[in-house]
């Protein structure tokens, strides 16, 4: 019993001990004008570009579509392969049939996410650029010609 106790009281005594203060390392991040600061840095760009602490929310979502569609990608090519797997690998008939439904599933995924970007490029190519920023316009006069008078309302 005495040495319970003494466990007990010893424990959190050397846990709290060896505890340090967590120090800030670099200065606080200063947000653009419709931005934020990041979490984490990241190359919002592509790989290759340099890595941003604060970013608009444009860029933000412009970066998460891409992302998701090249993990549309990833996924589904690895989803295929799993099929085949299963695919060559199974001797029964429902193996089989398991296998080519997850080929099928994964190709009807993937032409889903590709065909829903190309439709938007398509319709219009601004859809996916995500300018979010509302402007407002100062010009308030309207110019009528119709019935014989003209004048600014």
């Amino acid at each position: 019993m005495k040495k319970f106790l003494f466990i007990l009281v010893l424990a959190p005594l050397i846990i709290l001990s060896a505890a340090r203060p967590a120090l800030a390392q670099t200065p606080p991040c200063t947000p653009s004008a419709n931005g934020y600061c990041l979490l984490a840095p990241l190359p919002l760009n592509g790989a290759g570009s340099p890595v941003q602490n604060s970013v608009d929310i444009n860029t933000y979502i412009r970066a998460a579509i891409t992302l998701i569609i090249g993990l549309a990608g990833g996924l589904a090519v690895i989803l295929i392969m799993v099929g085949g797997i299963e695919y060559i690998t199974s001797a029964t008939g429902m193996g089989k049939s398991n296998g080519k439904d997850k080929i099928y599933n994964a190709i009807i995924g993937l032409l889903l996410v590709i065909g829903a970007y190309a439709i938007l490029y398509t319709i219009n190519p601004n859809l996916l650029k995500f300018n979010l920023n509302l402007s407002t316009s100062s010009d308030t006069s309207v110019t009528s010609s119709g019935n014989g008078s003209s004048g600014t309302f």
